[in-house]
């Protein structure tokens, strides 16, 4: 690779919102290159063991992409292995021009439009999209410096499996989506461990079903998975749920389910570590042959990007559905409630790529 590659425009991330975008522009003929830090899918592939959506396999379609989990029920939750299975397959008849292994270290704007800084060398584009997803990076609390070092300490993106843990208790730190199942994960093989904790603070549990009909299906009959960022319910929703105090409603099992139906202990939010103990607002841990398991959120970095707005105090960019203000050429993608309440989901990823793929032609001139 030389040091300047011209293209009209770099799209940075390979998970399904990278490829969706390839696609659509590469059905454009809009010249683009896909460049990947690690493998292509590598946010799902590195997932734990036992991972299942939190969306229905209906919900699960992007452009172009092949039935998601063709041979299950359809009002069903998928697991990783059909996630993984679909996105090869995707992957495969996209055929994206990609470039993995390669790490963008700096986007800023130019005279010919955006120049991208990578660890493979240097690209000039028209137009750039940042598809590097919600969950990168996983986020640890100080405290976790302080505990004694018996403690074994996993992030939800290193913990696999059960077997990996090799002490008789595990502390699961975090009731969102990603906590409550890995410790459901845990439950499964609870022979293991003499005891399982779970500690977080108030997270909305949606039920798999009202009244035998599954309650995603009720969500988006009544237009709440498609509510607008704009409208004035989705505003309210959007800063209640992309808030630090309380995440997105997360589906069943939730904290008072693990505890009735697998013994599970539910303590509070974590607070402190004294000594030989975490305390909790519920209760304290012993830390004598424990494991924690922090499933306390991830982020992505943006850092590397120059945005002449910053972020907003969420951590999220400032945009207009997806492209950034006062950065002309700038595009995201996968973003929550980037404009809608699915906007993080395949079911919302879709549409919000349409939509830029449009804009981003009309930027380029490329316009069909």
């Amino acid at each position: 690779m030389t040091d300047s590659n011209n293209v009209d425009v770099v799209i940075i991330g390979a998970g399904p919102s990278g490829i969706l975008m390839s696609h659509l522009l590469g059905r454009r003929g809009i010249s683009h290159v896909v460049l990947e830090r690690e493998t292509a899918g590598w946010n799902w592939l590195t997932l734990w063991d036992g991972f299942r959506m939190n969306t229905l396999n209906w919900m699960n379609r992007l452009p172009g992409s092949p039935e998601f989990a063709p041979r299950q029920d359809r009002n069903a939750m998928a697991l990783k292995r059909d996630a993984v299975r679909w996105f090869e397959d995707y992957l495969k008849s996209v055929r994206p021009p990609l470039h993995e292994h390669t790490e963008v270290t700096h986007v800023a704007p130019s005279i010919a439009g955006w120049q991208v800084v990578t660890s493979e060398g240097n690209w000039s584009a028209r137009a750039v999209v940042i598809c590097t997803g919600i969950s990168r990076d996983a986020i640890v609390p100080k405290m976790a410096e302080t505990l004694p070092s018996s403690v074994c300490q996993l992030t939800s993106r290193q913990y696999k499996n059960p077997a990996q843990i090799e002490t008789s208790n595990v502390l699961v730190v975090g009731s969102g989506a990603s906590g409550s199942q890995i410790c459901w994960d845990l439950c499964k093989d609870k022979k293991r461990f003499a005891q399982i904790y779970l500690a977080g603070s108030d997270v909305k549990i949606l039920p798999h079903h009202v009244l035998g009909i599954p309650t995603l299906n009720i969500m988006e009959k009544i237009g709440m998975l498609t509510v607008s960022r704009d409208s004035f319910l989705g505003s309210r929703m959007y800063k209640k749920f992309l808030s630090h105090e309380r995440g997105q409603p997360t589906p069943s099992p939730g904290p008072k389910q693990l505890a009735a139906e697998y013994g599970v202990t539910v303590v509070g939010r974590v607070e402190s570590v004294q000594g030989a103990k975490l305390y909790t607002t519920g209760e304290a841990v012993p830390t004598d042959d424990l494991t924690i398991v922090w499933a306390t959120g991830c982020r992505t970095d943006y850092s590397f990007i120059d945005l002449p707005d910053g972020l907003e105090t969420n951590g999220q960019p400032r945009h207009h559905r997806g492209a950034a203000e006062n950065a002309p050429g700038l595009f995201f993608l996968g973003l929550k409630f980037q404009h809608a309440a699915n906007s993080h989901t395949l079911m919302g990823i879709g549409p919000d790529g349409e939509y830029l793929a449009e804009q981003i032609a009309i930027h380029v001139g490329q316009r069909n």
